[in-house]
């Protein structure tokens, strides 16, 4: 979604050249963007994003509706236009698997696996000149992505929240939130 996204807006060239500015040298430079793209950044937007806002909307939108709004202000607050589609799929996606899970710890694995997949994504891409990604490496990608996205959607059917934590069926059309 992001190589067609950006087919249609191109990244700003300014914001090409700071990533590149920020690319990690060295294997504990490495470790460091590994931690925080995997781990801190998704826990911190997960309980801002899934655990304030999305809990606060639920009074006024439902919890779908909810849902739905995070996520695209969660895309939108990312500040990245020609990112902006995978965005807001991932965000729908995430505050949907808050209301299958009713967990902020499993929409922040959900979201560090994905950052960790883009981040493997783009270094694989930036190594196109060795031949690492071509037609077939980016084949192979989308493929991976695919059964990434199947375990995580299966993942989530199979979970279910606490007792009392929310309802059995949070996807009801007829829930009463509060």
């Amino acid at each position: 979604l992001g190589a067609l996204n950006a087919q249609w807006i191109e990244p700003d060239q300014l914001f090409l050249e700071a990533m590149e500015r920020l690319q990690p040298t060295g294997w504990t430079g490495w470790a460091s963007l590994v931690l925080v793209v995997t781990i801190l950044v998704p826990l911190a937007e997960e309980l801002l994003f899934r655990g304030i806002l999305q809990e606060s909307a639920q009074s006024s939108l439902g919890p779908k509706g909810a849902a739905i709004v995070v996520g695209l202000i969660f895309a939108a607050v990312h500040f990245e236009p020609w990112y902006l589609l995978p965005l807001s799929v991932i965000g729908v996606v995430l505050g949907l698997a808050r209301l299958a899970t009713g967990s902020v710890i499993a929409t922040a694995t959900v979201h560090g696996s994905y950052n960790l997949g883009a981040l493997l994504i783009s270094e694989i891409g930036s190594t196109e000149a060795e031949g690492a990604a071509g037609p077939f490496g980016t084949g192979i990608l989308a493929l991976a992505a695919l059964a990434g996205i199947y375990a995580i959607w299966f993942s989530l059917r199979k979970l279910r929240p606490a007792d009392g934590s929310l309802p059995a069926d949070p996807f009801d059309e007829d829930l009463e939130v509060g």
